[in-house]
C-alpha cells in the first residue's frame, strides 16, 4: 500500500521557527510510521518552499514537492481546494492522511482525517470571520467524507460526535506519543540538563511544569490561578 501524508494544509506550522508542536509531531510521524509498518510506501506532500524536516528518508519514504503553493493563507486554501486533490490522486497513493482538519474537495483517493483541534466551534473569538466560516463548513464536510477520523483524546472524540452526526465507530482516538526528536537530534544531554535546571530551581519543592506555546486558548492564566491556590493551601 502507498500512503500519502499531508504537509500542505499545515501551512507554515511545520517550519523551523514556528510556534507550537506541529513540526515535531510530523517529524515523528514520518519517522515512525515507516518503521512500524515497513511493508508500505510513504509519500510526504509538501510545498517546495517548506523547510526540510529532520527525518531519515528510508527506501520506503519519498518527498513529493508541490509547486505553486502560496505561503499566504487565503491563497493556500484556494490551492488546497482546487489543485491539491488532483496532485494527490495522480500520485497513485492508495490512502491519504490529512493532518489539519480538512480534506481537499475534489479528492477521489480514500482519506483519513486528523482533527487536531475543534477550537473554531468553542472559541470563535480567536479566528477571523473568513477562517471561522471556512472551518465551520469544511470540517463537518471532511468528517463525513473521510473513511476514518483521528481524534487526539476521548474528549475530542465526544465533541466531534456532538457537533457532527457521523458513526461513532468511524472516529478513533490516537494519543500523542512521547517524542523521539530530542534523542534523534543528539540533544539528549541538553534535555537532561534542562530537567536538572528545573529541579534546582524548585529547590526540592513540588512544582508544576507546563510546556506549551502562549496561545490564549491554552488557558495558561487558569493554570497560574490554580497554582496560586495550591501554593497557598499547602504552604
Amino acid at each position: 500500500m502507498k500512503i500519502g501524508i499531508d504537509n500542505v494544509t499545515t501551512g507554515q506550522a511545520t517550519s523551523r521557527r514556528t510556534i507550537g508542536g506541529f513540526r515535531h509531531f510530523l517529524e515523528d510521524l514520518a519517522t515512525w510510521m515507516p518503521r512500524v509498518a515497513p511493508q508500505h510506501e510513504y509519500v510526504l506532500f509538501q510545498p517546495r518552499w517548506s523547510d526540510s524536516l529532520d527525518i531519515d528518508l528510508g527506501s520506503n519514504v519519498r518527498i513529493h514537492e508541490c509547486a505553486g503553493v502560496p505561503k499566504q493563507r487565503l491563497g493556500r486554501v484556494i490551492y488546497e481546494q482546487s489543485v491539491y486533490g488532483g496532485i494527490i490522486d495522480r500520485s497513485g497513493v492508495n490512502v491519504f492522511l490529512a493532518l489539519n482538519n480538512v480534506v481537499p474537495l475534489g479528492l477521489r483517493t480514500p482519506s483519513v482525517a486528523q482533527i487536531p483541534s475543534l477550537q473554531y466551534f468553542d472559541f470563535p473569538q480567536i479566528y477571523s470571520r473568513p477562517q471561522l466560516v471556512y472551518l465551520r463548513n469544511m470540517a463537518p464536510w471532511t468528517l463525513r467524507k473521510a473513511k476514518r477520523v483521528i481524534a487526539f483524546s476521548h474528549t475530542s472524540k465526544q465533541t466531534i460526535l456532538e457537533k457532527v452526526r457521523i458513526p461513532e465507530a468511524k472516529v478513533h482516538v490516537v494519543y500523542h506519543g512521547l517524542s523521539a526528536t530530542v534523542e534523534r537530534n543528539g540533544q539528549g544531554q541538553q534535555y537532561e540538563a534542562g530537567c536538572r535546571l528545573v529541579e534546582s530551581l524548585s529547590e526540592g519543592k513540588p512544582y508544576i511544569l507546563s510546556v506549551s506555546s502562549f496561545y490564549w486558548q491554552k488557558n495558561l492564566t487558569r493554570l497560574i490561578d490554580a497554582f496560586s491556590i495550591v501554593r497557598h493551601r499547602h504552604a
